[in-house]
C-alpha cells in the first residue's frame, strides 16, 4: 500500500509540473491593442482642394489596423475671421459660414481595412449663400481598442 501511495504521490506531482509548464490549463492572455489605426485621404486629395456650394462634399481614402476598425469621424470647422467694416462691402464676406447639420458625421467600419470611395459627407450638399473660405475637414479613426488617428486637411468652398 505504501508503495500505491508514493506511486499516486509521484503521478500528481508529475501532472502539476506538467500543468504548470504548459500555463496551468489556461488561456494565456493577449498582448494589448496599443496600436493605432491609419488614415490614408485620396479624396480630399490635397490641402486647398476646391468644393463648390451647392455641390457634395466628398470624401475617399482607406482606414487600416493591425486587429479591428471602429469608427471614423469627419468634422468641419470653418476658418472666418471677422472681416473689418470696408470687407463687409464686398460680396460674401459677410455670409455665415456653413455648419453642417450632422457636423460630426460617422461612418461604422468593420474588419482591418475598410475603404470609402466618394462618400457624400454630413448628409447634405453645400448650401449656396455660405461664406467661401478655408474651412478644416478633421478625420478621427478608431479601432475596437478605442486607439485614434486623426488627420486634418484644408479644404476650400467657393
Amino acid at each position: 500500500m505504501r508503495a500505491d501511495l508514493s506511486k499516486l504521490i509521484s503521478f500528481i506531482a508529475i501532472a502539476l509540473m506538467f500543468l504548470t509548464a504548459c500555463g496551468g490549463g489556461s488561456d494565456p492572455k493577449p498582448d494589448p491593442d496599443n496600436t493605432n489605426p491609419t488614415i490614408e485621404t485620396t479624396l480630399p486629395a490635397a490641402a486647398g482642394q476646391n468644393y463648390t456650394m451647392t455641390g457634395s462634399f466628398l470624401y475617399s481614402g482607406t482606414f487600416k489596423d493591425n486587429e479591428e476598425l471602429k469608427v471614423v469621424k469627419f468634422t468641419l470647422k470653418h476658418n472666418k475671421t471677422t472681416p473689418s467694416a470696408s470687407l463687409k462691402v464686398a460680396n460674401g464676406v459677410d455670409d455665415p459660414p456653413w455648419e453642417p447639420k450632422e457636423n460630426d458625421f460617422k461612418v461604422m467600419l468593420s474588419g482591418k481595412e475598410q475603404e470609402l470611395t466618394n462618400k457624400e459627407l454630413f448628409g447634405e450638399a453645400i448650401p449656396s449663400g455660405v461664406w467661401t473660405g478655408v474651412y478644416t475637414l478633421t478625420i478621427t479613426c478608431t479601432d475596437k481598442a478605442d486607439n485614434k488617428a486623426i488627420s486634418t486637411i484644408d479644404v476650400t468652398i467657393q
